[in-house]
């Protein structure tokens, strides 16, 4: 799938629709919730904002929640399940969180670079180095993803 270049709509508007503060920060992960997909770690790094403005959206079937080991009481998460809008969500985040443990190909980094948006994935060998020159990807290392966050204007 090649990679479709979207225009941007009015972040605010969008977020606004969604019943969002257009004065926070907005980290997006798409997926299917299992251990694969790794939606525990995201739900990790927002445990360390709790008291900030950097609020976490997961989107995605729910059917494997609870298989997750998920700390679903955070203040700053909202799982909104399974949707047919997910191209209003990846129009106005402002981060696209994808730690994926195991893929082949995914559409859904693809999605959000096709958005413009900043991509935080993990290096995995069927990626090949695929995404290794793209300026919008950034592998999820060391910290990175928690000192990006940490260091931000929104929090």
């Amino acid at each position: 799938m090649e990679i479709e270049k979207k225009i941007r709509p009015d972040r605010e508007k969008n977020l606004k629709s969604l019943g969002l503060d257009p004065n926070k920060m907005h980290v997006l992960q798409v997926g299917l919730f299992s251990a694969n997909k790794n939606q525990k770690f995201t739900f990790e790094v927002a445990s360390k904002f709790i008291n900030s403005n950097v609020q976490f959206h997961f989107v995605g079937n729910e059917c494997y929640i609870d298989e997750c080991g998920l700390d679903k009481n955070l203040n700053n998460c909202t799982v909104w399940g399974e949707r047919s809008d997910v191209d209003l969500f990846m129009s106005c985040m402002d981060l696209f969180a994808f730690p994926s443990l195991k893929e082949l190909n995914p559409i859904s980094i693809k999605e959000a670079l096709s958005w413009n948006m900043p991509c935080y994935i993990n290096r995995l060998e069927t990626y090949g180095a695929k995404y290794d020159n793209h300026p919008l990807i950034n592998y999820i290392e060391n910290d990175n993803l928690f000192n990006l966050l940490n260091n931000i204007p929104y929090v």
